[in-house]
């Protein structure tokens, strides 16, 4: 009999197409389940909402979150699931987590958020029958400090099929390309870095916060989810900038989507899962520095064979070890193992 998941995200975060496709391969029924509110989202009744009052404005937030939990407990009620898989869900209460878990159903969390969410991290991770974190620090903190035994390590994915072609890569567009926010005192040193590319072939995809730095020259905007892809794949080399947090270990999204895209990634050292997870100087290039990441921008610009040779691996290893399918069935092993 096929097991029954309700799968619950935001329609709006980059995990829920890719997760919901992915459980159905691995012959789940899946019955969604929004988290979002097109209400609450509404960018006119936000702007009326943040003129309140802050008393009347938590009133309001409120009583949205008092419905959605309403609803996730009904549909869990209704439709005798064995499984609650929930990406992040920052407006879910522990409350009706554990009220769910109390109908037998084994509830499941995999949370997408760095060391910057901590209060929710520690507030959901034991509201939770699994909780499955990206970084091997927060597991830690979570195991050793709050004695957790119930969390464990999954690193991030890409949405690619284990019979996927490596993309074509002759129409080239851009020659080094950066998707990202900007975001001041927590991602200054994208800044720092790309500044030393200025003069270069540079090409930023994010926030608006982009324009408010010496590199606004160089910003083409919002990219939507399903753009990235086609802009990696047009890109010779892709630059990874992440939070600059030396204890967390955990890559963000970006190395997976740049390799299934088959483009040449080029990390920065700040989290130790880059080694672990690929090969450096064979799958991708790590840089130390700012300027090595220019010299090394200008080496691999000049060195097209060895570039295209490094992306072909890194797409390979990807493909084989760094999917969607893969995770969910690491994760769905611990689950009924347990």
């Amino acid at each position: 009999m096929r097991k029954k998941i309700l799968f619950a995200s935001s329609k709006e975060s980059i995990f829920t197409q890719p997760v919901a496709a992915n459980l159905k391969k691995l012959g789940f029924f899946v019955d969604y389940f929004d988290l979002s509110d097109d209400f609450l989202n509404n960018k006119y009744f936000r702007k009326l909402l943040n003129q309140l009052p802050v008393r009347f404005k938590n009133k309001i937030n409120g009583q949205f979150q008092n419905k959605i939990n309403r609803n996730l407990y009904t549909r869990s009620e209704k439709n005798k699931i064995d499984y609650l898989l929930v990406i992040k869900g920052k407006n879910i209460k522990p409350k009706t987590v554990r009220q769910i878990s109390a109908q037998g159903i084994k509830t499941i969390n995999w949370f997408p958020d760095a060391m910057t969410n901590w209060g929710s991290i520690e507030l959901l991770a034991s509201s939770y029958n699994f909780f499955f974190t990206y970084d091997p620090y927060i597991l830690k903190k979570l195991k050793e400090e709050k004695g957790l035994n119930n969390c464990y390590y999954l690193p991030f994915a890409a949405n690619l099929d284990k019979n996927a072609s490596l993309p074509n890569k002759k129409d080239y567009q851009y020659d080094i390309s950066f998707l990202g926010s900007y975001e001041p005192g927590l991602y200054d040193a994208r800044v720092d870095y790309l500044n030393r590319l200025a003069d270069l072939d540079l090409h930023i995809w994010g926030n608006k916060n982009w324009l408010k730095t010496p590199l606004a020259k160089f910003y083409h905007g919002w990219v939507k989810d399903e753009e990235i892809m086609q802009i990696y794949s047009r890109s010779k080399i892709v630059v990874n900038i992440d939070q600059q947090i030396p204890e967390e270990k955990g890559l963000n999204l970006r190395p997976f989507e740049a390799t299934a895209a088959g483009s040449f990634l080029l990390n920065d050292p700040i989290k130790d899962d880059i080694f672990r997870l690929f090969e450096d100087g064979k799958e991708v290039v790590v840089f130390k520095d700012a300027e090595d990441l220019r010299n090394k921008v200008r080496y691999y610009l000049d060195h097209e064979e060895e570039r295209e040779k490094i992306a072909r691996a890194g797409f390979e290893r990807t493909k084989k070890e760094h999917i969607y399918q893969d995770r969910l069935k690491q994760m769905f092993e611990i689950v009924d193992s347990n």
